[in-house]
C-alpha cells in the first residue's frame, strides 16, 4: 500500500535461522567480510575466536561464531551504529529480567561492534547461541500465543522508558495512489498464476483502494495501546530451549499498537515454517486464548478494531509476501504455495477476537 511495504527498520531478513553447529573452518578462500569479522573478534576476545565462512541466510551476512572464551554466538548486522541498537539491547535485557525468553547482546563487546568493510565501517552485534528445538506448527500455537502475551505484558510498562526512547516508532502509511495501483496489478498477476477466479483479485483491489477512506481513519485515530513490540513472532524466529521458548530476532521491533503485533503473528506464524495453510478457526482459538490468558487485557477499542488491524497487516505485509517476497522456487513448493494461497483468500471473520 506504500512505496516501501517492508518496514525500513528491518535490516536483515526476518527469518534468520538459528545455527545447529559450531563454526566450521572453511577449506576455501574466506570472504573479506568474514576475515575482517574474525580479526575483530580475535582482537576483542582472544585468538581462539572463529567465524563460520558460510552465512546462515543466503541474503544476509548473519554468521555463526565462537568467541575467544568459547562462547557460541550468532553475529548479525546492527540496527544502526549507536542509539537505536542500544535501545534495542535495553529492551531485550528488560525482557530477560522479566523472565521472558528473548536474546540480548553478549557482554564484553562494544555495542555495536565496528568491523572494517570495503565501503567503510560495518556494524555488527553478537548474540548468544540458543540451543533447543524448532517450533512445530500447529502443535505449538499455544506456545507462540503464550510467548507473545508474555512479551506484551513485560513490554507494556516500558512504553515511556527513557532507555528505549531511540527505538523506531511505528507510523501509519501515507496514501500513494501509484503504489496502490502497482500492488493491484501485482496481486492480479498472482491470482492469474494460481488460476483463481478474477473475483479474488477484485476483492483484494477493493480492499487496497478502500482502506484509505474507511479502515485507516478508524484504526489510526483510535489511539490504540502501543509499546515495544516484535512484529516478527513466528515459528522460524523462536527456539524452544530447556527453559522455554526464546524469540531470537527482535530487529523488527518498534513502538507500535500491540494489536498489529497480534495480527502479525496470527497471519505469519507459519511463514517459511512449513504449514500449507494459515491457522483454521480452531487453531486460531488456541493461539488467541493462550495469548489472552497472559497479555494485558484488550481494550474495548482494540476488540472493535481487530478486523481493521487484521486487514491492514494482511494488505501491508501480505501484499509484499505474495509479490516481491516470494520467488519462483518458493511458489513451486506445494506447502508454501498453499500457505500463500490461503493468505490471499483469508476472510477476517475466520479469526474472531
Amino acid at each position: 500500500m506504500t512505496s516501501d511495504p517492508v518496514p525500513p527498520s528491518d535490516p536483515v531478513p526476518p527469518s534468520d535461522p538459528v545455527p545447529s553447529s559450531d563454526p566450521v573452518p572453511s577449506s576455501g578462500p574466506v570472504p573479506q567480510s568474514v576475515a575482517a569479522l574474525r580479526a575483530v573478534l580475535r582482537e576483542r576476545t582472544g585468538p581462539a575466536a572463529d567465524v563460520d565462512a558460510a552465512p546462515l541466510h543466503d541474503s544476509s551476512p548473519v554468521h555463526a561464531a565462537r568467541l575467544g572464551d568459547g562462547r557460541r554466538v550468532v553475529v548479525k548486522p546492527a540496527l544502526d551504529d549507536g542509539p537505536g541498537q542500544r535501545a534495542l539491547a535495553a529492551w531485550a535485557r528488560a525482557l530477560e529480567a522479566a523472565g521472558v525468553g528473548a536474546v540480548s547482546p553478549v557482554g564484553g563487546l562494544p555495542l555495536p561492534l565496528a568491523v572494517p568493510g570495503p565501503d567503510g565501517v560495518e556494524h555488527r552485534v553478537a548474540y548468544p547461541f540458543v540451543d533447543g528445538r524448532p517450533v512445530r506448527l500447529p502443535a505449538d500455537l499455544a506456545l507462540l500465543g503464550d510467548l507473545l502475551g508474555r512479551l506484551h505484558a513485560a513490554s507494556a510498562p516500558l512504553a515511556d522508558d527513557p532507555a528505549l526512547a531511540d527505538l523506531p516508532r511505528f507510523s501509519w502509511p501515507e496514501h500513494d495512489a501509484a503504489s496502490v495501483a502497482e500492488d493491484v496489478d501485482a496481486i492480479a498477476g498472482v491470482v492469474a498464476r494460481l488460476a483463481l477466479p478474477d473475483q479474488v483479485a477484485a476483492r483484494w483491489a477493493d480492499e487496497l483502494e478502500g482502506f484509505w477512506g474507511a479502515q485507516l481513519p478508524r484504526v489510526r485515530d483510535a489511539a490504540l495501546p502501543a509499546w515495544p513490540v516484535v512484529l516478527d513472532v513466528r515459528a522460524v524466529n523462536v527456539v524452544v530451549g530447556a527453559a522455554g521458548p526464546v524469540v531470537v530476532d527482535l530487529e523488527n521491533g518498534e513502538v507500535a499498537p500491540r494489536l498489529l503485533d497480534l495480527a502479525y503473528t496470527a497471519l505469519f506464524a507459519g511463514h517459511e515454517a512449513g504449514p500449507a495453510a494459515l491457522p483454521d478457526a480452531r487453531e486460531w482459538a488456541v493461539l488467541r486464548d493462550a495469548y489472552l490468558a497472559v497479555a494485558p487485557p484488550l481494550t474495548t477499542a482494540e476488540r472493535a478494531l481487530w478486523e481493521d488491524a487484521l486487514v491492514y497487516m494482511r494488505l501491508e505485509w501480505g501484499t509484499w509476501m505474495l509479490t516481491e517476497g516470494t520467488d519462483d522456487a518458493e511458489w513451486a513448493d506445494p506447502a508454501r504455495r498453499g500457505y500463500l494461497t490461503d493468505l490471499l483468500l483469508l476472510e477476517p471473520e475466520r479469526w474472531p477476537l
